[in-house]
């Protein structure tokens, strides 16, 4: 009696240990199972048609994910126990479509779905006008004045930097107030030509000043009000049109001479107390650093159509890999940033369009229309671009879904 006592005891640790909990097809033919997704591709709210085996005919029942995102109960739209038919949950990304029943019934990954997201285009800030115009602080966002915005950058706290060229001023839309200030204007920071924002939130400017002749960087820490000194570029008649930064206080400069007269522009290095550093082939004007890789895009800014490259630099080896070549069309690409994934968005602005060129080679056009001559684009931590639509006068931001 003992034995088979133990010997029972001995069946259920086996049986309900969490070994058996781990279910395959092979081995679990209760198992729901997945045989194909039609189609295996879509966007947001797609209808898709998954057919296989072991579905619950209770609707509700069966738990569906698509690359680990959840189908809402209101977008399980029928099923039996062979065929689900369900809607694409938002921003669920490229991965494998999964369904179970409860915690001991579920599928093994199932094949892959191709998400494929769609961008949206609105005012973020300006009027959208081609006569520009000029404001002083307080201005709320849509009713910002500007006069031709180059750059924009963006914090990790959602606020988002301007250069207003023509007005000669640096702009922060504050994202606590929803109002505009005006960090500096001509009569504090001569010519501001560039600018970045660091993983700190600092903000850093770089001004042409005609009268000394040469690039000045300054430095915005958060909660302070003006931009101090923080470096001089040592070379006279080099006009700063990126900057990028790795953190610590370096960045990457991308530079051409003063008068944007058509030669190869150049990238310098910054680390602070050491002297500029000419980067690798120094033939690139638009930088972007992301994740111990640099980024550039050769491209001459003003005059003559200009084909443009996108080029990719491991460091610190510094080797050279072309991710898009000039037959692709690119054409005056003033804008450039890099997401966490190793996807880069280009400005392509005499096109008048948003490219992504995704980490695994793929280029896609993100937006054509709606744009007059983009250049800096930024991108937050949420993934949404900023995007300053120069001839527009505003600043326009694109969302993805």
């Amino acid at each position: 009696m003992k034995k088979s006592a133990l010997f029972l005891l001995g069946i259920f640790i086996i049986c309900f240990s969490p070994a058996c909990k781990k279910k395959k097809n092979d081995d679990c033919p209760n198992c729901p199972k997945i045989d194909a997704l039609i189609p295996s591709s879509g966007k947001k709210g797609d209808t898709i048609l998954i057919k296989g085996s072991n579905f619950s005919n209770y609707l509700v029942e069966n738990s569906v994910k698509f690359n680990g995102t959840v189908v809402a109960p209101t977008d399980m739209i029928s099923g039996s126990d062979t065929e689900l038919r369900v809607r694409v949950p938002g921003k669920c990304g490229t991965g494998p479509v999964t369904v179970a029943l409860d915690d001991e019934l579920y599928s093994e990954e199932g094949p892959v779905f191709t998400y494929t997201y769609s961008a949206s285009l609105t005012i973020f800030a300006g009027k959208h006008s081609t006569t520009g115009g000029d404001s002083n602080g307080g201005t709320s966002f849509k009713d910002l004045l500007m006069n031709h915005p180059t750059q924009v950058g963006v914090d990790a706290s959602g606020n988002v930097f301007i250069l207003d060229n023509v007005n000669l001023k640096v702009r922060k839309l504050n994202a606590a107030t929803g109002l505009a200030e005006v960090l500096s204007d001509n009569t504090s920071l001569e010519g501001p030509c560039a600018l970045a924002v660091d993983e700190n939130n600092v903000l850093f400017v770089s001004s042409f000043s005609t009268t000394a002749k040469k690039s000045v960087v300054y430095k915005l820490t958060p909660g302070s009000t003006l931009p101090l000194f923080y470096f001089s570029d040592p070379d006279a008649n080099k006009r700063h049109i990126s900057l990028s930064s790795e953190g610590n206080g370096q960045f990457y400069i991308g530079r051409v001479p003063a008068d944007y007269s058509a030669v190869i522009p150049q990238i310098r290095h910054y680390v602070p107390g050491k002297p500029l550093e000419a980067f690798a082939d120094s033939s690139g004007n638009v930088v972007a650093y992301k994740n111990g890789h640099l980024f550039q895009i050769r491209s001459i800014p003003v005059g003559a159509s200009s084909t443009t490259v996108l080029t990719k630099y491991t460091l610190p080896a510094k080797a050279q890999t072309t991710l898009i070549k000039a037959n692709y069309g690119l054409n005056q690409s003033m804008g450039l940033v890099m997401d966490e994934n190793g996807n880069a968005y280009i400005s392509d602005t005499n096109n008048n369009r948003i490219l992504k060129y995704s980490a695994n080679g793929e280029v896609t056009t993100v937006v054509s229309v709606g744009l007059n001559k983009p250049m800096g684009i930024a991108i937050d931590k949420q993934g949404n671009l900023y995007v300053a639509d120069t001839f527009n006068n505003c600043i326009k931001k694109i969302t993805f879904e």
